[in-house]
């Protein structure tokens, strides 16, 4: 075999893996798997969604952060993240993923100027305000 044959056949390899690991299934930890989290099954596959987070409904004023949920292929949603910038502060209200709703709720608050902001999600819904 030459160089340049094996050179190609490592490039389509690393390819492959690059691709393989794009496709890996995310599910929840082992806690998860024993009933300590309320986080679906972790036969259930998801989709992390991150949602920009504005202190006004026009994004004008200042970027609050970004909240990230898993949207389940079942059709629930839980609680991943939250990022903070801009000196605010958040509060995780509701992380949903349970048998009570998939509600995720978390409430942001500014210590400098008393701004609050409530970020709201479930299927089919967002609201922010």
């Amino acid at each position: 075999m030459y160089l340049s044959q094996k050179s190609i056949i490592l490039k389509a390899v690393a390819s492959a893996l690059a691709l393989a690991s794009m496709l890996i299934v995310h599910s929840p930890g082992p806690a998860a798997a024993k009933g300590r989290s309320a986080a679906p099954p972790a036969a259930d596959s998801y989709t992390l969604i991150a949602n920009p987070v504005w202190d006004r409904a026009d994004q004008t004023g200042l970027q609050v952060g970004w909240v990230t949920v898993r949207s389940y292929a079942s059709g629930g949603m839980a609680f991943d993240s939250a990022n903070l910038i801009n000196g605010w502060i958040a509060s995780v209200k509701s992380s949903g993923g349970t048998s009570a709703g998939d509600r995720v709720v978390v409430v942001f608050f500014n210590p400098l100027n008393g701004g609050q902001v409530k970020f709201m999600i479930e299927p089919g819904r967002l609201v922010i305000r």
